[in-house]
């Protein structure tokens, strides 16, 4: 599943993974830069925003994640990186960064308020076809949304 990349609101997340990506020394970078190889190694999530554990996440808040790995784009859809609240999985968009090693999962709406979400991803393929490791994070949404506090609800 590819999406064509729109400069909208809910692509902040994608382009900010990618600022944040492009900036890393290339050691962290998949394939290592030069003289670095990763090859390797099994495919993996680097990292996750937001991060796991944490707590009072905006309810519109995408979920980024970083590979070790390009992925191969064939593989990743709704089963492979789901968002889980009380064992059920909630509506998203999922978008790919150019580069392939980026997954953002945008929610169709707010997720649920003050509620433990599970992060599973689940059967993707990199690029050579190789399994990605398995993965499960969890977090807690808090109150508000980021709109919320950009139109000044939510205070008091």
């Amino acid at each position: 599943m590819r999406n064509a990349l729109r400069c909208g609101s809910h692509d902040t997340a994608l382009l900010a993974a990618i600022h944040v990506r492009a900036s890393e020394p290339p050691a962290l970078r998949p394939h290592g830069g030069p003289g670095v190889s990763t090859d390797d190694e099994p495919p993996h999530v680097l990292r996750v925003d937001p991060r796991p554990g944490a707590r009072g996440v905006f309810r519109d808040a995408a979920v980024v994640l970083t590979l070790s790995h390009p992925l191969d784009p064939t593989s990743l859809g709704p089963q492979a990186v789901r968002i889980l609240a009380d064992d059920s999985a909630l509506a998203g968009g999922l978008a790919l960064s150019p580069d392939r090693s980026i997954v953002v999962w945008t929610p169709r709406v707010p997720l649920p308020a003050v509620t433990e979400h599970v992060l599973e991803v689940v059967g993707l393929r990199d690029w050579r076809g190789r399994p990605v490791t398995t993965y499960r994070s969890g977090f807690v949404a808090g109150l508000h949304t980021l709109d919320e506090l950009g139109r000044g609800e939510g205070t008091s």
